[in-house]
């Protein structure tokens, strides 16, 4: 992540093996939801990986590859959080709330890329900041923080039972709070490692709290 190239590749690994315990030992729809997500937010560190790869080996188009994998896989987090909450839903209102506010989502989006050639690498001026940026959100409007922050909010209390949707959404909050506080000019990628670390306490809170 944000540290280095070992620090990404052995926290996508740890969170992985963490992501495939809650698949296997649990068949509950919302435990698998939550593990699923949770994985797609953790492949943020392998194209964090790449990105101090690039640094190091001074390649560009792995230095590009990594910057575009990174933004998908980081903007699109709250699209995925939503399809895979609609899946399981009951609640008509549920699905047409997430779904109206992923298609504005998503529309504001592709305006963002269609101006944006991502030439820019993650990694910036070390003696101003020594970790990763993820830059594109210097120029999101609000409407997107808004927007990204509702949709995996609904999501995650729409989990059954709510307690436990309310645990994923308390730590999604507490560790961004965390990080804009401990790195304010790197939270986005902290949050990603914090975020990292989300299977591991799934999996002891369900183990203290089965469903």
């Amino acid at each position: 992540m944000c540290w280095n190239t070992e620090t990404s590749i052995i926290t996508l690994v740890i969170g992985t093996v963490f992501t495939i315990l809650l698949l296997v030992k649990y068949s509950d729809k919302n435990v698998r939801v939550v593990a699923l997500l949770w994985q797609f937010v953790l492949f943020m560190q392998l194209f964090e990986a790449l990105s101090w790869i690039s640094k190091n080996t001074q390649h560009n188009t792995l230095s590009k590859f990594s910057t575009l994998g990174a933004f998908i896989f980081n903007v699109s987090q709250p699209i995925v959080a939503g399809l895979l909450c609609i899946l399981i839903s009951e609640s008509i209102i549920i699905t047409y709330t997430l779904s109206i506010l992923m298609i504005l989502y998503i529309m504001i989006l592709l305006y963002y890329v269609s101006n944006t050639s991502f030439e820019n690498p993650l990694y910036n001026n070390e003696e101003t900041c020594h970790h990763l940026q993820l830059y594109w959100w210097n120029g999101f409007s609000i409407l997107v923080f808004i927007l990204y922050f509702s949709i995996i909010s609904i999501s995650c209390l729409s989990l059954i039972p709510l307690r436990f949707g309310i645990v994923q959404l308390s730590y999604i909050i507490i560790t961004l709070l965390l990080s804009i506080w401990l790195y304010p000019c790197t939270y986005g990628s902290i949050w990603c490692w914090f975020a990292a670390f989300a299977p591991i306490l799934t999996f002891i809170y369900l183990f203290f709290y089965p469903i």
